[in-house]
């Protein structure tokens, strides 16, 4: 941005934060893409990290982590900073792990999921 420009804003006139990259023609979310990972030949499989400031946060930006798989719709989970810190130690931890490994972590996270479920407690 020159000083003859205007500072870019959202469609509500919110400010971006330096951050956004995001196109506001047709939504007020600010978001801007840090990263992403494409598995190639596997068509439109990808894993990519954004920083997001929507109505939905309560104001406060998050990191979002989202996977998509062509045949298989995508999955999407957003936290706070702090959080991505941790996800992101978790991540190099499995770098050093088997693929065996990653399905039993996988199946652990379904389990515990599923006795929250099973106990009413799911939000």
């Amino acid at each position: 941005m020159t000083e003859d420009q205007a500072p870019r804003q959202n469609r509500d006139g919110h400010p971006c934060p330096p951050w956004c990259d995001g196109i506001h023609d047709s939504s007020p979310t600010h978001v801007g893409q840090t990263g992403r990972i494409d598995f190639g030949d596997r068509g439109l499989d990808s894993l990519w990290a954004t920083v997001i400031l929507g109505e939905h946060h309560g104001g406060r930006p998050v990191v979002a982590v989202t996977g998509h798989r062509y045949r298989g719709g995508s999955s999407h989970v957003d936290m706070a900073a702090h959080r991505a810190e941790d996800l992101a130690v978790i991540v190099e931890m499995l770098a050093d792990a088997t693929p065996d490994q990653h399905g039993k972590l996988a199946a652990a996270i379904r389990k515990a999921a599923a006795q929250i479920t099973a106990a009413g407690g799911a939000q």
